[in-house]
């Protein structure tokens, strides 16, 4: 590690010293702090768990293997980058400030960061307003995804971690985020304060159809409805906020690479229907999500 990387590695600690009492140990659930002469977070137990030299924290209690790979959020990111999940966005923004106006200050927690980028323009348009009125943290089990969540944005805390066993401390998060990605409501609940909210944004039926149509054109290829998952939120959330975003976005050919590239939806198409979608000069695609927020039931 060259000097330069050594001082940017000790200054990427120091910020994140202030934010230790977040952690908790994946492997003994032990409360976690920095050591003091080294760039690694150290539990009671002495389970300890070294800051990367781009910023992040792997906190995996073991090995995880994912399809995810550096492509796929590169690709993801470019997309959002292009204003492609914009409207969402917005959304997210106006419940979140609405309330971080009621409580000053709010940490919110990204379950299911991917790359990054929505977090960090949720904490952005937060601190545009009030600079340092949002603590945010992105948790994925993808390393690349967090890689490159780290390399854009060094303001928040990254980490890379099982959503089954967060490596966080009970009830540290007023929002938590959970953007296109599957949840874990038991940890949820450990991790929300009392009065926390969980923001889920769920696929409609119509999300990415042109694309599935020409992935699958005889197939009959479809997406089921959201119904269930709307269900399992609302069994265990009042529901505070229920808003529908529906939107087309045109993609270009540069796009449309990106888009096939960031999405599973084409891992089990066939190599000439994929390669007929990356012909195409340009397509509308259809965004069709659902925002929900909702407050854990008492008891």
């Amino acid at each position: 590690m060259s000097q330069h990387q050594h001082d940017r590695l000790r200054i990427r600690t120091k910020a994140l010293r202030q934010h230790e009492h977040l952690f908790r140990c994946p492997v003994c659930t032990a409360s976690m702090k920095f050591a003091e002469h080294s760039a690694a977070l150290v539990c009671d137990n002495h389970h300890s768990f070294d800051v990367s030299r781009h910023g992040y924290i792997n906190l995996l209690a073991g090995r995880s293997s994912t399809k995810y790979d550096k492509a796929l959020f590169q690709s993801r990111k470019r997309m959002n980058d292009s204003g492609f999940f914009q409207p969402m966005l917005a959304e997210i923004i106006d419940v979140v400030q609405e309330l971080a106006e009621e409580r000053g200050q709010l940490t919110l927690l990204d379950a299911g960061c991917g790359e990054g980028s929505h977090l960090t323009a949720i904490g952005r348009a937060l601190d545009g307003e009030k600079p340092g009125r949002c603590v945010r943290a992105g948790l994925d089990i993808a390393k690349e995804g967090v890689l490159t969540a780290a390399k854009s944005d060094r303001d928040s805390v990254w980490c890379v971690g099982d959503l089954a066993q967060a490596p966080f401390a009970d009830q540290q998060f007023d929002v938590i985020l959970n953007i296109l990605s599957p949840s874990n409501y038991a940890e949820f609940n450990r991790l929300l304060t009392a009065e926390g909210l969980v923001l889920k944004v769920i696929p409609g039926i119509g999300y990415l159809k042109e694309l599935r149509e020409m992935l699958y054109p005889d197939s009959g290829h479809r997406r089921e409805t959201n119904d269930q998952l709307l269900r399992l939120f609302t069994r265990h959330y009042e529901l505070v906020a229920q808003r529908p975003v529906q939107y087309r976005y045109q993609v270009g050919p540069a796009l449309m690479k990106d888009l096939v590239s960031m999405t599973p939806l084409a891992w089990g198409a066939a190599e000439e229907d994929i390669t007929a979608v990356l012909g195409q000069e340009t397509a509308d695609m259809t965004v069709d999500l659902m925002m929900v927020c909702g407050r854990r039931r008492p008891g």
